[in-house]
């Protein structure tokens, strides 16, 4: 199972409103502590195809800026 940990660029403005947005995405679970502008998300997804469906999910928010990687664990798909 694919887990990633990912820094969410989001207009500031529209912080809640993007936070309603991502928690619900199934599989997505935004962090409470968050700065400005910035939000810390954990994509948990059953398999890479789902990961990257829910990548794209997020990008595609009204409000998100960018997305970027910042760890990423699949140890437990390597004989898969």
């Amino acid at each position: 199972m694919p887990v990633s940990g990912v820094v969410i660029s989001i207009d500031a403005t529209r912080d809640n409103e993007v936070v309603e947005k991502l928690n619900r995405l199934q599989g997505v679970e935004v962090m409470t502590e968050r700065t400005e502008g910035k939000l810390v998300a954990v994509i948990d997804a059953p398999d890479f195809e789902v990961q990257e469906e829910l990548t794209r999910s997020i990008r595609e928010v009204d409000g998100v800026a960018d997305l970027t990687l910042a760890y990423h664990n699949f140890e437990d798909m390597v004989d898969a």
